[in-house]
């Protein structure tokens, strides 16, 4: 059951960004809800997909008078310190999260149904799905799900956000801020910089 995306030519695999025609593309994908929405946090916040299927509604929590945050601290054991973290939720996914979860309880899963292996792990299956939704829209084996990460970095880079918050963002190990997240002004610093994300149409 191997596939061209599963071959790994010399010591490490390359994975590339996904253009913006490439998210584009995923996000109008013909899929499951779960996918979409996933795909959709994905490319939004950078986060991993064992760390988007471990959010339930209860780790959305509110700063300011309309910003939200993804409180990883507490969904699920992390791979890394710096994975303990709380993650900016970009307005145009919220709109979508806020539709998805309207009412449902708070100790609901964000994606719910979702199968959970022996490890507890819930993100197998879907990741399974995701890597097919790509395979639609490419055939780049250097196009990967870590892919959504890397085009976020890129778009926070080229919006002249600091490394520093770049890497508190996504969870790179290296960043000292997250003794500041008891500051609402720091978590609404966090909100600002993640709304200059944005995915555009490019004329070819």
């Amino acid at each position: 059951r191997v596939t061209d995306r599963m071959v790994i030519e010399g010591p490490t695999l390359k994975v590339r960004r996904f253009t913006d025609k490439e998210i584009l593309a995923l996000f109008h994908a013909e899929t499951d809800p779960n996918v979409a929405l996933a795909i959709k946090m994905a490319a939004y916040s950078g986060m991993r997909l064992s760390e988007i299927t471990a959010l339930r509604i209860e780790h959305l929590e509110s700063v300011g008078k309309s910003g939200h945050i993804f409180n990883l601290m507490n969904a699920g054991r992390r791979k890394t310190a710096a994975s303990y973290r709380k993650v900016p939720v970009h307005p145009t996914l919220w709109r979508t999260i806020r539709s998805a979860i309207k009412s449902r309880a708070s100790n609901e899963y964000i994606l719910p149904g979702e199968p959970t292996d022996k490890y507890g792990n819930r993100s197998a299956a879907l990741s399974k799905r995701i890597a097919r939704v790509i395979d639609q829209i490419t055939n780049d084996p250097a196009a990967r799900e870590h892919s959504f990460r890397h085009a976020l970095i890129s778009k926070l880079a080229e919006a002249g956000v600091r490394k520093e918050w770049r890497m508190a963002i996504v969870g790179h190990e290296g960043s000292d801020v997250h003794d500041q997240y008891t500051q609402a002004d720091y978590l609404t610093q966090l909100l600002g910089v993640i709304s200059k994300v944005e995915y555009r149409n490019v004329p070819a």
